[in-house]
This record gives structure tokens, C-alpha cells and sequence, in this order.
């Protein structure tokens, strides 16, 4: 069990820490990008990019990391892209077209607690997705935006904290959260589906080193 003491953001930081190290310095030393960046600035967080991924001397791939952290260790077979954020009225990540995200880097993290300050991160699956294919993905299932957002407007008038998951397609539900203060409204989305869709898909483990195969951005 990973200490309730340990808010988000410092989760956050000390995963980054464990991809910079297991993952973004081994894709320069297997040649698959030139070089990277992890961007700090709140702002340009804000716009949806983590990591800056130089994949060529004319190009560059902007990423946003999101990772199952409050379910460490859990390798649940989904993930959660909120689209709704009810606490300030915001439109979510996902559809929030002000973001300037081109990946999804998706990881699903296990490690071990040192004390109520640290995590230590020892591996973690993760898959990185185009953001458009995760939009045509749900296209795919007859679910683009308008009808997602009409979905939404007819389940929050029903949904409560004891019914709060709704099937939208195969492999894809509603989910409106109440445990958290912000309230977010997520689509679930089975990792099945995103695999389907991802540039890869690879387990990541510390100190060692990986294999991706034919990997082309």
C-alpha cells in the first residue's frame, strides 16, 4: 500500500525521474530518437506537453505523460481520459482543443514504498498513442464528440456514487468519479483497444534495457 502522504504531484515527479532514467535516455542509446527534453514550465505543462521527444534535425513530437498512479502496483486492464472536469466546468484533456499533445505516453507503474516520502519505481507497462487515434478509436465505435458529450448530459442525471459507471461500446464506458474534488468525468477505455492503436506497447523494468522493434515516428 503506497502512503496516503504522498500527494500527486510528488508521485509525478518521482515516476518522471524513473522514465527519464529506464526510458527516455535508453531510446538515445538505441539510436530511436536524437535527443529529449522534459519540459518544466507550468505553463507549457499546462498546454499538454511533459516531454519533448527530437526525433529528427527538423522535427520534434510533443508528449503528455499520464500514468495509473493512484493504482500502483494494480496493472488494471484500462485507463482513464477525463473529458470533463466538473469542479471548474472545464472542458478535459482529451478533447480540450487549446492542448497541443501529438502522444500519449500511457503507463501502468509498479514500485515499492520506501517511507512516507519516496516510492521507488522498479518497472512499469507503457504504451504510447497518437492523441487523434484515440479520438479515432472512439470514432470507430460510434462515438465521436458530439455524441460522447450527449452521453454525458443524459447519464449525469442519473449517475450517483453507488452508479457511476455507464457502457458506452465495447471496451469503452463512462465513468463519473466522486471520490476526488474535481469531479472528473472519464472515458474508461479497455488497454485492449489502445494497444491496437499504439506505436508500441513494452514492459519497462529498472536498470535494464528494452526492445522496440521498428519503432517510426
Amino acid at each position: 500500500m503506497i502512503s496516503k502522504f504522498l500527494n500527486d504531484k510528488k508521485l509525478e515527479e518521482l515516476f518522471s525521474q524513473f522514465l527519464d532514467e529506464n526510458f527516455y535516455e535508453k531510446l538515445v542509446k538505441e539510436q530511436l530518437i536524437l535527443d529529449w527534453y522534459r519540459v518544466n514550465e507550468e505553463e507549457l505543462q499546462k498546454q499538454g506537453k511533459d516531454v519533448i521527444l527530437v526525433v529528427s534535425a527538423t522535427e520534434e513530437k510533443i508528449i503528455d505523460e499520464k500514468a495509473t498512479l493512484h493504482y500502483i502496483n494494480k496493472d488494471i486492464p484500462t485507463f482513464a481520459f477525463e473529458i470533463i472536469n466538473q469542479q471548474s466546468g472545464k472542458i478535459g484533456w482529451l478533447f480540450d482543443d487549446e492542448k497541443e499533445t501529438e502522444y500519449y505516453l500511457l503507463a501502468w507503474p509498479n514500485g515499492n514504498e520506501i517511507n512516507e516520502r519516496k516510492v521507488d519505481f522498479i518497472s512499469s507497462k507503457i504504451l504510447l498513442i497518437k492523441r487523434i487515434n484515440v479520438i479515432k478509436l472512439l470514432e470507430e465505435h460510434g462515438l465521436d464528440k458530439v455524441k460522447i458529450f450527449e452521453l454525458t448530459r443524459k447519464y449525469s442525471d442519473i449517475a450517483t456514487p453507488c452508479c457511476n459507471k455507464f457502457t458506452l461500446a465495447d471496451g469503452v464506458k463512462l465513468n463519473f468519479n466522486f471520490r476526488l474534488h474535481e469531479r472528473p468525468i472519464n472515458l474508461v477505455i479497455s488497454r485492449r483497444l489502445l494497444i491496437e492503436k499504439s506505436d508500441f506497447y513494452i514492459f519497462i523494468k529498472k536498470n535494464q534495457m528494452f526492445n522496440i522493434e521498428n519503432l517510426k515516428f
